[in-house]
This record gives C-alpha cells, sequence and structure tokens, in this order.
C-alpha cells in the first residue's frame, strides 16, 4: 500500500533549497546540472545528481531457466529481461513485479549440472557481448553452484541484462529477490499551468484541473501505487507560502498519475507552488 505524508525530511529539506531563491521552471536546468534559471538557482542547489537508490524485496521468483528455454550455456553471451513475462525465457509466467525504473536486481543464480569447470560473468545490457573482467559464479563437474548477486539492469529496455559462461557447459538459472531503484522528485509553479522542473525524468506532464488540483502524468513504465510519496508546499521569491498555512497533500494515485492539492490556513483549495517526492 502507498504511503503518503504532507511532511519528510527530504522534501521539506528539497523545497526550502530551492524556493528560497526563486522557482525553477522545466527548461531552466540542462543536464549538466549547473545551469542557472533566471531567478539565480542552480541545480547544485537540488543535492547530488545521483540520488541514492533504495532496496525493495520481493518474494523470491524465477526469471530465468536454460532447462525449460534456451538450452544450456557453452562459452558464449545472452540477453535476459527482468520485467514483465518471464515464460519466455524459462521464468515466471507473468513476471516478478520487477518495475521498469529499477536500476539493480539482486538474484541468486545457480549452475545446475555442469559438464566441467567454469565461471559466469554478468552485467547491465548495453548492446555488447563484451563482459567486465569480475567473476560472478563458480561451478565445477557434478555440483550445483549458487551465488546471490547484485546485477546493474538496463531501466526500460528490452532486454535488462547480460550473462556470459567461460568454459564446460551448464545450464543456468536465475531468482530474483529484490531490486534498487532511485527516488524521483518534481517541482511544479502553479504559475505557469504545466511548469514543472523533474531532474530524473520521470514525470510527464502537469496540468491543474481545477483551483489547487494537480494532476502530474508519470512514465508509461512507472506505476507509482506502490511508491511512497510526499508532497510539500514551496516558498516563492514574493510569497511565504507556508508560514501563511498552505498546505499540500497527495490526493490521489493512479497506475500512471499522481494528483496532489494544495489549500491554504482555511482548508480552501488555492493554487500554490509545491513538491512532490516519490520513493518505490
Amino acid at each position: 500500500m502507498s504511503k503518503y505524508s504532507t511532511r519528510g525530511g527530504i522534501a521539506v529539506l528539497f523545497a526550502a533549497l530551492l524556493f528560497a531563491g526563486g522557482m525553477v521552471s522545466a527548461g531552466a536546468i540542462g543536464g549538466d546540472g549547473d545551469t542557472e534559471s533566471d531567478d539565480g538557482v542552480t541545480a547544485a542547489a537540488l543535492g547530488p545528481d545521483v540520488p541514492e537508490s533504495s532496496y525493495t524485496s520481493v518474494t523470491p521468483c524465477r526469471v530465468f531457466d536454460t532447462r525449460g528455454v534456451g538450452g544450456a550455456f557453452e562459452n558464449e553471451t545472452r540477453d535476459f529481461d527482468v520485467v514483465g513475462d518471464l515464460a519466455p525465457q524459462g521464468g515466471k509466467n507473468g513476471g516478478c513485479d520487477i518495475p521498469a525504473h529499477a536500476d539493480s536486481v539482486v538474484m541468486t543464480v545457480t549452475g545446475v549440472t555442469p559438464t566441467g569447470k567454469g565461471f559466469m560473468r554478468g552485467k547491465a545490457y548495453d548492446g555488447s557481448s563484451v563482459l567486465p573482467q569480475a567473476t560472478l559464479l563458480n561451478y565445477a563437474p557434478a555440483i550445483d553452484a549458487s551465488n546471490t548477486i547484485t546485477l546493474p539492469v538496463a531501466s526500460g529496455a528490452t532486454d535488462a541484462f547480460t550473462l556470459g559462461t567461460y568454459g564446460n557447459r551448464v545450464h543456468l538459472v536465475g531468482d530474483v529477490v529484490g531490486y534498487y531503484s532511485e527516488p524521483f522528485s518534481a517541482v511544479v509553479d502553479y504559475r505557469v499551468n504545466g511548469s514543472l522542473f523533474d531532474r530524473e525524468s520521470r514525470f510527464d506532464t502537469v496540468t491543474e484541473t481545477e483551483t489547487g488540483v494537480f494532476s502530474l502524468t508519470v512514465d508509461s513504465g512507472l506505476d507509482p501505487r506502490g511508491c511512497a510519496i510526499h508532497a510539500t508546499i514551496g516558498v516563492s521569491d514574493d510569497t511565504d507560502a507556508a508560514d501563511s498555512g498552505f498546505s499540500a497533500i497527495v490526493s490521489d494515485v493512479t497506475a500512471n498519475s499522481i494528483e496532489v492539492t494544495t489549500t491554504d490556513s482555511s482548508g480552501t483549495l488555492a493554487s500554490e507552488d509545491f513538491m512532490v517526492h516519490a520513493h518505490c
């Protein structure tokens, strides 16, 4: 179940830093993190460009099994997915509830019935068959060896990761037990309908559907219903909204949108700048 709150240490710090110098609009900041807005706010004020990922455990779930699909490995590389239906690669029919925005997975890989000695390597999918010089699993004749690894994945890609073996023939079986993902945030300027700053590019649009009611759509591969979401009023350069009793709450979450409402001190819907922060 999602957790909604109007408070949160990260959100408050984020909003205080951002609005103290003025509002940043969607086009104000580029990818280098140094571009400055018209009001003098830089992306550096928002903190590190790469937020800290958080871990989410899942019920152990079969991602792939070469005994059922593909056959044994023998000195080769193969690409695998981790999102959606995994039956075509010997995994669970319907998938393992890994979201498209996951940036790495924790997975137990087992080498089954190896015909001799060998080892396995892997990486996030990048279209290349060249693998890092780091061994993730060693196997030997007649011994089914397992290792639990944290493997980066290509977020949102058709193929998520690449595995390769060196040595004798072996079947590989992969069971995921959790994943890591980064938080994402957006700041909305109510004075310019559709104006938002979203460094992680997870939000697509924002629309004020009525006074004080904002609908933010998210990437098609991101379902925010299982996320912890916080909304916080911001302070613009001409109105101390927080001190005036304004507040923001997450009022609804669907498969592709987050609704935030802002109210004044009397609880009446009223337009105001805000920040929304989600961790999935």
